[in-house]
């Protein structure tokens, strides 16, 4: 069977010594790819799974093998990132790019692919020329160990204020911004008022004012860290950085922050949520003791570009 393949896209060698164009030609003589339905979404082991056309420009697609859902795929507008689409894949074992192709298929904007380097879905979208354009690292943080607590000694120097004694308003505001400063180099965000409608709810709903702290220097909001969830989760979930990264203060401002959110974490894990781009968050996230890779990360962030209609 090796000889008959005609390598259409770069090969890459995957577990068992098939490379993705002859796992996909097996693949492609006993399994079946459409569009998603409801009974699909109830049988799936793919947790964010929805029918085909749940929202508007909204298109996912499963693969069958002998009936059952052996893999899964997703496409819809991203309202805060309107150059390019979401996507999300769950590959069979084997990884066919036939999923990844029923998405490229559609046409449109680039696809934005969310995949762990290493996984099939990570080789299916390498293979047809995703390239990364961002990268999450490992930033699940240890706390409650003897080197993490000096760190914080250290860093603290910085005040900071507990979000609880701001309006939801303001807090929305001052998350917009932080968001806007994160990924305004790499992933052009959606006009200021959209974000504002997008994330109020959010942060109405989902973020730990007691946890989530602010460094202002004089009357100026350099930098935060914002928490979300509750205290029964397994991990605390952050997200941290400078809103004005240009200030002499920035690193020390978020340094202070990361310091309380950790110390007060002590001994619960804490996943952030943040970037190699990041200016003061991922030079810190560096100098930390106790960094572990975790189920979520380190990630890629891959753009694929769709066919032409």
């Amino acid at each position: 069977m090796r000889a008959s393949i005609i390598a259409m896209r770069p090969k890459i060698v995957l577990p068992g010594g098939l490379s993705a164009a002859e796992v996909q030609e097996v693949e492609s003589m006993t399994s079946v790819i459409r569009r998603a339905t409801p009974d699909d979404v109830a049988r799936s082991p793919v947790a964010w799974l929805r029918p085909d056309g749940w929202r508007p420009d909204g298109h996912s697609f499963v693969q069958l093998k002998d009936g059952q859902v052996v893999g899964a795929a997703m496409r819809c507008p991203n309202g805060l990132h309107p150059t390019r689409d979401n996507a999300w894949l769950a590959l069979p074992a084997g990884g066919s790019s036939a999923l990844l192709d029923a998405l490229m298929d559609l046409g449109g904007l680039p696809l934005s692919v969310k995949a762990r380097p290493g996984t099939w879905e990570h080789a299916a979208a390498v293979a047809a020329g995703g390239a990364r354009y961002q990268h999450c690292p490992a930033e699940l943080v240890i706390t409650g160990t003897a080197s993490l607590r000096a760190w914080c000694a250290d860093n603290r120097a910085a005040p900071v204020v507990r979000a609880s004694t701001w309006t939801p308003e303001d807090l929305n505001a001052a998350w917009t911004r932080l968001y806007e400063v994160v990924h305004s180099s790499w992933a052009p965000t959606a006009k200021r008022s959209t974000l504002l409608a997008e994330f109020a709810p959010m942060i109405a709903e989902e973020l730990d004012t007691e946890r989530t702290v602010l460094s202002l220097v004089g009357a100026e909001l350099v930098a935060a860290c914002f928490v979300f969830g509750t205290s029964d989760d397994p991990a605390v979930e952050a997200v941290t950085e400078a809103l004005l990264p240009e200030h002499p203060h920035a690193r020390r401002a978020v340094a202070a922050c990361m310091a309380s959110v950790l110390s007060a974490a002590d001994g619960v894990p804490v996943m952030f949520d943040g970037h190699t781009s990041d200016p003061h968050f991922y030079p810190l996230l560096r100098a930390l003791p106790d960094v572990r890779a975790s189920a979520q990360t380190p990630l890629d962030l891959l753009e694929v570009t769709s066919h032409a209609r």
